[in-house]
């Protein structure tokens, strides 16, 4: 079939943040920039008096939010009904977005997709298993954004054909910049010393407490840590514990006209990922950000950021489980400056085939193949 509307339905969407806010975000900008009419069903929140986004060609409709966590699939059900045509079809961000238009489905025929992120492949509960498994596998199409995520779902018994489409970046908003005194100054950038740089939700899957533990060791490196999260308090005991107040600077939120020039004053990104409680870093959008500024990364073997990193020429993979895999990645690209140089360049190059335009093409090209 041809089609001209793609509804989205999802409940991470800004004024909240995050990884899954950012692939709504951008995908609906970049369906929206290649013509195709797009609405957005999200929830509400308190004290919104006005739509925080808007964009041309896309329509956001805000579900009750007091409703949300018990009614959402007779809330979304409800706005399918007001929004299918015959030329529309539905995105969800996750499994359990897609159960509303499962249940469309069995009067009406919309096309349908669904996209896992990660920790999205896990359920423990035997009604959300089945649920989760009829959703995938009634779907026109099952989506995972790396290989590492297929790879997860299928371990948790997804058998539905599984394609990967990788996550993206926004190649207009993060950008290599001259180094800027008064933001290294402001955030503590010492350029006699190594700066690492971790910029995201403080939780311990991210490998914040490995790479201090992997640091402790090593004077003359810095490590810039940017967010807020639960995380926090335990990290900042463990430094304080270490006697590593001068050497790791816990910066809060960070505001987006600092973040290009903390990741191009980097010298890395270091994010070593690991399994958390079954929460995992299903693919690593920062990974991308930091290299479209110009800056590598140090990532996990066994994550997604075995697609946003290129081992060896974008960054480094490393065993996120050890902080001494972690050290010892460190210590390679701060002794050898011209292999940290070549990756700087290489990753700042490789980032452009991973602007948001082209993976929403992609998502495009898939729909067209699956809705023959």
């Amino acid at each position: 079939m041809s089609f001209e509307h793609i509804i989205i339905t999802t409940q991470d969407f800004p004024p909240a943040a995050g990884g899954i806010q950012t692939w709504c975000v951008e995908l609906a900008k970049n369906f929206a920039k290649q013509g195709y009419r797009v609405t957005v069903v999200t929830k509400s929140y308190d004290n919104m008096i006005s739509e925080p986004f808007q964009v041309k060609g896309v329509k956001v409709i805000r579900l009750a939010h007091e409703r949300w966590k018990r009614k959402k699939n007779f809330l979304l059900l409800d706005a399918l009904k007001n929004l299918d045509t015959e030329k529309s079809i539905l995105l969800a961000s996750n499994w359990k977005m897609g159960v509303p238009a499962l249940l469309y489905n069995y009067k009406k025929n919309l096309p349908y997709f669904t996209v896992c992120h990660g920790l999205d492949a896990v359920e423990h509960r035997w009604k959300n298993k089945i649920l989760q498994k009829k959703t995938f596998k009634k779907s026109n199409g099952t989506v995972a954004v790396s290989s590492y995520t297929k790879h997860f779902m299928t371990q948790n018994n997804i058998t539905t054909p599984i394609d990967v489409i990788n996550n993206g970046v926004n190649l207009e908003k993060f950008v290599k910049v001259d180094f800027n005194d008064s933001v290294a100054q402001k955030y503590h950038f010492d350029s006699s010393k190594f700066n690492l740089i971790n910029i995201g939700r403080l939780e311990e899957r991210k490998g914040f407490d490995k790479t201090i533990e992997a640091i402790k060791d090593l004077p003359d490196v810095i490590f810039h840590i940017g967010g807020r999260g639960k995380y926090e308090k335990k990290m900042k005991s463990m430094v304080e514990s270490n006697n590593l107040n001068d050497r790791i600077h816990f910066h809060g939120f960070i505001p987006d006209e600092d973040v290009n020039s903390l990741f191009s004053m980097a010298d890395l990104l270091v994010m070593p990922s690991r399994n958390v409680n079954d929460s995992v870093e299903g693919f690593g959008i920062t990974y991308l950000e930091a290299a479209a500024c110009g800056t590598p990364s140090i990532g996990s073997y066994n994550t997604g950021a075995e697609d946003a990193i290129e081992d060896g020429k974008s960054g480094l993979l490393v065993d996120g489980e050890r902080s001494e895999s972690i050290r010892k990645g460190i210590i390679q690209l701060k002794d050898n400056q011209k292999k940290l140089s070549d990756m700087s360049n290489y990753a700042y190059v490789r980032s452009k085939d991973f602007s948001w335009e082209k993976i929403a093409k992609q998502y495009i090209e898939y729909f067209k193949t699956k809705t023959k």
